[in-house]
């Protein structure tokens, strides 16, 4: 049933574009920043494991209250992005008009990316990810947690998606923040 939901997302989210995202995200980032975005949730995701399991706590009451928790997280994480990405493409801001035309050496689908492309690139795949993540935690909701084990798979699967989307958020919003308050030659 979930490989039936994850398809039936993928599906509508049009592949194409999904496709040309990822592109342009890995040609604009390199693998090795998304390696090394990865590395903060993975270590939580490790340090949950080991509070579940060896913590003494009740897994499935834990399990429950943090997949609650967590489709609120990205669901404002996912709004708080969709705002950002209307009012940065929108603006009339100098220092945005800037990196309009800032190049940064990178082509991509044979078209040469400026510093604008980046931020967007940055800031759409950010919210592709919050939103996939705010629909694994929807699905995680179908489940039946009467098995230690698939409460463990689903609180860290659900820790490292929403601690890659909140870091992901927080370097999108000092990118931005350094893109607005850069001095004017």
């Amino acid at each position: 049933m979930v490989i039936y939901l994850l398809f039936f997302f993928v599906y509508f989210c049009n592949m194409g574009n999904v496709i040309v995202l990822l592109y342009d995200y890995f040609k604009l980032n390199g693998l090795k920043h998304f390696i090394r975005s990865m590395l903060i949730p993975l270590f939580l995701s490790a340090t949950a494991f080991f509070i579940l399991r060896y913590g003494g706590v009740s897994v499935l009451k834990k399990v429950l209250t943090f997949m609650g928790t967590s489709s609120n997280i990205l669901g404002i994480l996912l709004g708080f992005l969709i705002a950002v990405l209307a009012l940065l493409v929108s603006s009339n801001n100098e220092n945005i008009n800037r990196t309009k035309k800032t190049p940064i050496e990178v082509t991509s689908l044979g078209k040469e990316k400026s510093l604008f492309d980046l931020l967007v690139a940055d800031i759409t795949w950010t919210t592709f990810c919050t939103a996939f993540g705010l629909l694994l935690s929807l699905i995680a909701l179908l489940f039946d947690y009467k098995t230690i084990f698939s409460s463990y798979a689903i609180v860290l699967v659900l820790v490292m998606v929403l601690t890659y989307c909140i870091c992901q958020t927080i370097e999108v919003a000092l990118h931005l923040y350094l893109v607005l308050k850069a001095k004017q030659d």
